[in-house]
């Protein structure tokens, strides 16, 4: 993601009713719970997946699974923080 756009402090936390966020590419802002059904991850899962967000609680990432819009690179980005999802 783009540091400058990112800002200093991340956060990981669960979902929560209501999320939202407009995915890389796609049109439009799509609740987290789509994401999740269009990715057929298992109901049993979901509160499982962790949620990347910003200082403002702006969601960033739906680790593994959707990187949010105004966090992706752009031509003129100088500095990147690369986040990673390991599954033990």
């Amino acid at each position: 993601v783009d540091a400058d756009r990112v800002g200093t402090a991340l956060r990981v936390r669960t979902r929560r009713p209501g999320d939202r966020l407009k995915p890389l590419g796609a049109p439009g802002r799509k609740k987290v719970q789509d994401v999740f059904v269009d990715r057929k991850v298992p109901r049993d899962e979901r509160d499982a997946v962790p949620i990347v967000t910003d200082a403002s609680g702006e969601i960033v990432w739906v680790a593994g699974h959707a990187l949010a819009e105004p966090f992706g690179l752009i031509r003129l980005t100088t500095t990147v923080v690369t986040l990673s999802l390991r599954r033990v």
